[in-house]
């Protein structure tokens, strides 16, 4: 139900957002949000562009991805609003987020972090990462779309100056899910973007 409740999951999100944004609760619980940051909106971040419900995508290993009726690409935006809010309220946030988790010897740096002993995960990294990669992959979608889009704008041309039917036309309904499949890859990558800037 929280995966599919955009409600449910725009609140999950936001006590993931407590916990980071409280640099009371942040000092005590680096490694739990470490790993809900790794587990959870890595994980989310890394399943593509969900632009259409899971199963129309492509088949994943998870039974229950497969299984979701809906489409997970306003989930997806909640997490990278979510991330950009991280960081744009203290930009000394990411620059704890990469002490505590990317650098390799925590304690060469001066104590004004309260810094965890030598942890290695690169969060920050594989953050900046997936959200990049999240938007080359948006690309890929737009460009691929606007692709189908001529091609079959060209075989209607081409149809009527020939009658040759050797090339169907989409329907209506296909027209209207390639835009909403172009559009929804457009503002994710847009808001990519906007995290990472």
């Amino acid at each position: 139900p929280g995966l599919e409740d955009i409600k449910v999951f725009r609140r999950m999100m936001k006590v993931v957002t407590d916990l980071w944004c409280n640099s009371h609760i942040r000092r005590h619980m680096k490694i739990e949000i470490g790993v809900l940051i790794e587990h959870f909106v890595l994980k989310f971040l890394r399943l593509g562009p969900q632009v259409l419900p899971p199963k129309r995508l492509s088949n994943t290993s998870s039974i229950f991805l497969n299984e979701l009726p809906v489409a997970l690409l306003p989930q997806q935006v909640c997490i990278v609003n979510e991330v950009k809010t991280w960081f744009q309220s203290e930009p000394r946030d990411i620059l704890e987020l990469f002490l505590n988790f990317d650098q390799v010897d925590a304690h060469s740096s001066k104590k004004k972090f309260h810094l965890l002993p030598s942890t290695h995960w690169k969060i920050t990294q594989q953050l900046c990462g997936a959200l990049c990669s999240l938007a080359e992959q948006c690309t890929d979608i737009v460009s691929e779309q606007i692709r189908l889009t001529r091609i079959d704008l060209s075989g209607v041309e081409t149809q009527s100056v020939s009658s040759n039917n050797s090339i169907q036309p989409h329907s209506e309904e296909d027209l209207r899910e390639m835009t909403h499949v172009r559009e929804g890859a457009r503002f994710l990558q847009e808001k990519c973007f906007d995290a990472i800037g």
